[in-house]
């Protein structure tokens, strides 16, 4: 059986954006400084697509992907940082 856990970071979405709404609305501030705040702490200075997060699902369901099982991979433009 193949297993792998795929976790996304901060992905473009309705749901990031309702997210960064509430913070912002808690804050005081726009949404926009919101987002502008969380990609500062996201090496890559950015949220991803759903089409790079699509992309690593379509390998992982695919032919090429048949002697992997087990793995956790983060798709997060190397927001978390490993100890």
């Amino acid at each position: 059986m193949l297993v792998h856990i795929i976790a996304p970071g901060r992905i473009v979405t309705d749901r990031t954006a309702f997210l960064d709404q509430l913070k912002a609305n808690k804050l005081g501030i726009t949404r926009e400084e919101v987002s502008d705040q969380s990609k500062k702490q996201i090496p890559l200075a950015r949220y991803g697509t759903p089409e790079e997060f699509a992309k690593v699902v379509t390998f992982f369901v695919s032919d090429a992907c048949t002697y992997m099982t087990g793995s956790f991979i983060l798709v997060d433009g190397g927001m978390v940082r490993a100890i």
